[in-house]
């Protein structure tokens, strides 16, 4: 992220203005911190990965990595359709009515949270202990490249939104990559009926995110209500789903977050 940021920051200010940099560098620091959070429990689950893989006791290792990848995605998808919905109100609240241009760049940056976060995983949890750092750094490179390429071409058309574009791509390109080199130890974790069922519950559930939000949206105006409001019934909803489904990973994931910020 920090390649992404600093070849952003030059480009748009070379090819634009100073107020486009400020715009795009509100939405980096709120991309930033969700996915800070986004990604709490694959921090704490790296290491007991690693030392799992050191040991050779592979089928705990992919027992492991199968929890983490589910729980990611349960956690990956809501945010991303809350964000979505939420991204005008995100903006009013932290920046002001100033930066409300930035709606659109956090909406298209949201769409790269999925492929940055399993992209991580894959390098810490499964790369990295393999020892195969150097394909980390083949991704890396290809990713950073990629994302400047993108943005010398983008900007110019699309402003602050190129270089939304262009992280949303190279971060994919980077998961892609890190698959390619790992698929021979996890194929069946991040191909299989059990993660499967995960994106579909999650997909439904993200859907009556969406739906929740545009109800509270046309009965509430004021922006922290809405919010607040939003947020509440979002997760309540979500939890439903889940729940309804029996999808097997929602009690450990709500320990893991308990455990966690509380």
């Amino acid at each position: 992220m920090l390649i992404y940021f600093n070849s952003y920051i030059t480009l748009l200010g070379l090819i634009t203005s100073n107020d486009i940099v400020g715009f795009y560098s509100i939405v980096s620091r709120i991309y930033t911190i969700v996915k800070m959070l986004l990604s709490a429990i694959l921090l704490v689950t790296v290491p007991r990965l690693a030392m799992l893989y050191g040991k050779r006791k592979i089928s705990e290792y992919k027992n492991l990595l199968s929890r983490l990848t589910n729980m990611l995605v349960l956690l990956i998808l809501p945010s991303m359709a809350g964000l979505i919905m939420l991204s005008k109100q995100v903006i009013l609240i932290i920046a002001g009515n100033h930066f409300i241009r930035s709606t659109t760049s956090l909406e298209i940056l949201t769409f790269a949270y999925i492929f940055s976060i399993l992209a991580w995983s894959l390098s810490d949890c499964v790369l990295i202990p393999a020892k195969r750092e150097k394909y980390v750094l083949y991704s890396m490179t290809l990713s950073a490249v990629l994302n400047i390429v993108l943005n010398i071409i983008l900007i110019p058309y699309f402003s602050e939104n190129g270089a939304a574009i262009s992280t949303v791509i190279a971060e994919m390109s980077m998961l892609i990559s890190n698959y390619f080199y790992s698929k021979d130890l996890i194929r069946d974790v991040f191909i299989s009926k059990d993660l499967f069922n995960t994106f579909r519950t999650s997909l439904i559930g993200s859907i009556g995110i969406i739906i929740s939000c545009l109800l509270i949206e046309n009965l509430c105006s004021p922006v922290i209500v809405t919010t607040i409001l939003s947020i509440f019934i979002s997760v309540f909803v979500y939890l439903l789903v889940l729940i309804g489904f029996r999808n097997p990973y929602v009690q450990p994931l709500l320990r893991q977050l308990l455990g966690r910020f509380i």
